[in-house]
C-alpha cells in the first residue's frame, strides 16, 4: 500500500501512466515482490490473495473492484501484457512462443505482435500469471534455487470511457488498443469510425518491472 497505492490510484483517477520498478542483484526478491504466491488453488474460487501475494494480483484485485463501482456511468477495459528480456531475445510471456520483433518509431518502441490478454475477473488474472511465471527463464544461485535470470515487465492497459446512450456498451479489446496507439495517455477522442456521439477514451498504463542486476 505504501509504494503502489498512489501510483494506482492516479492511473485509474486521473489517467496517469504509473511505473513501479524492482531491482537488485539476482535472488535478493524483486520477482517474489512483483509475483509473490498466490493461494494454495489460485484457480479455483477467488480468494487467491494471501498475506505473501505480490505487487501484480493485488494491483489487478483493485481494478476490477474499481471498474464495478462505476459500472453503471463508466466502460472499464482491462487488459495484460508480459514481456521478458533475457540475454538479446524479447519473448511474449502470454503468447504461444518464440521471439518478437521490436519496431522503432519516432520516439516510441512497439512490438506488434505482442500478446494483449483481456482481464474481467480476478481469476483472468491469476490464469495470465500461473502462464507467464512458468515462462521465466530461471536457473539455480547460490541465493535461490530457482532465481529468474531475465528482465519481465508486466504491463496493466486500462481504458475509461463515459457510458451514454450512444455506447450501452464498451469498445471491443482492439478498437481500444487502436486508441492506445494513438495516444499514450489521458483523453483521446475517437474517430468516426467508431459511431457517431461517442465519448472521449482515457488510457493509463500500470507497468510493473522486474530488472535483473
Amino acid at each position: 500500500e505504501e509504494t503502489t497505492l498512489d501510483a494506482v490510484d492516479a492511473a485509474l483517477q486521473a489517467g496517469s501512466c504509473s511505473t513501479i520498478i524492482t531491482y537488485g542483484q539476482t535472488g535478493s526478491g524483486k520477482t517474489y515482490t512483483v509475483l509473490g504466491v498466490v493461494a494454495s488453488n489460485p484457480l479455483v474460487g477467488d480468494d487467491v490473495v494471501v498475506p505473501a501475494t505480490g505487487l501484480f494480483l493485488r494491483v489487478l484485485r483493485d481494478i476490477p473492484a474499481y471498474r464495478d463501482a462505476r459500472r453503471t456511468a463508466t466502460h472499464v477495459v482491462v487488459c495484460l501484457n508480459v514481456v521478458e528480456i533475457y540475454l538479446d531475445s524479447v519473448r511474449d510471456l502470454l503468447g504461444a512462443g518464440g521471439n518478437l520483433k521490436l519496431l522503432i518509431d519516432t520516439d516510441a518502441v512497439k512490438i506488434p505482435e505482442l500478446t494483449f490478454r483481456k482481464i474481467d475477473t480476478l481469476r483472468d488474472a491469476t490464469a495470465a500469471y500461473a502462464q507467464a511465471d512458468s515462462k521465466r527463464v530461471s536457473r539455480a544461485t547460490n541465493m535461490n534455487d530457482t532465481s529468474s535470470r531475465s528482465h519481465a515487465m508486466f504491463s496493466i492497459d486500462v481504458f475509461q470511457q463515459e457510458r451514454t446512450d450512444a455506447n450501452p456498451e464498451p469498445l471491443k479489446l482492439e478498437d481500444m488498443l487502436a486508441v492506445k496507439d494513438k495516444k499514450k495517455k489521458g483523453s483521446v477522442n475517437l474517430p468516426n469510425a467508431f459511431g457517431a456521439g461517442q465519448p472521449p477514451v482515457m488510457h493509463s498504463t500500470i507497468c510493473l518491472t522486474d530488472l535483473a542486476a
